[in-house]
């Protein structure tokens, strides 16, 4: 499956997608709600032309992480934004449910280490609780991406 164009093409557009909503999140500390739509929709479209008879097995991914991001939304009384929430959603297409583990894993030790860099390096100020985590899915997602493949 490696060398196939499925790969190709969905590894591109998981690629760009993650990319562009990252950056955008750095700066802003939030995403438009028309990209995360467009590339989910996009997203969805490329798991049904390539992937059919196991696109239920996405579907389910991306409603558990969604679903997963909203309960931790609540928890944490708002910490984690409505953009993030919805990338659970395109983050969930990206892999089978047996792969969220790793996904959720890579996430949080990468933004735990960015956590603690920017919080050593500034202090206890209030700007280095702040911090957009769109990038941290995205590395989550692309690793499990990579690892659904090879398995």
């Amino acid at each position: 499956m490696l060398s196939s164009l499925s790969f190709i093409i969905i590894l591109c557009f998981i690629l760009i997608s993650s990319v562009l909503l990252s950056v955008y999140d750095i700066r802003n500390f939030s995403v438009p709600l028309w990209a995360l739509i467009l590339g989910t929709v996009g997203f969805l479209v490329l798991r049904i032309i390539f992937y059919i008879n196991t696109v239920y097995l996405y579907l389910i991914s991306a409603a558990i992480l969604t679903m997963l991001y909203f309960i931790i939304k609540l928890i944490t009384h708002g910490k984690l934004g409505t953009g993030d929430i919805l990338f659970g959603l395109f983050q969930g297409l990206g892999f089978r449910p047996q792969f969220i583990w790793i996904c959720l894993a890579v996430e949080a030790v990468i933004g735990l280490i960015f956590f603690l860099i920017c919080h050593y390096r500034k202090g206890n100020s209030s700007n280095a609780k702040k911090m957009p985590f769109i990038p941290f899915m995205a590395c989550g997602l692309l690793v499990s991406f990579l690892i659904d493949c090879f398995c």
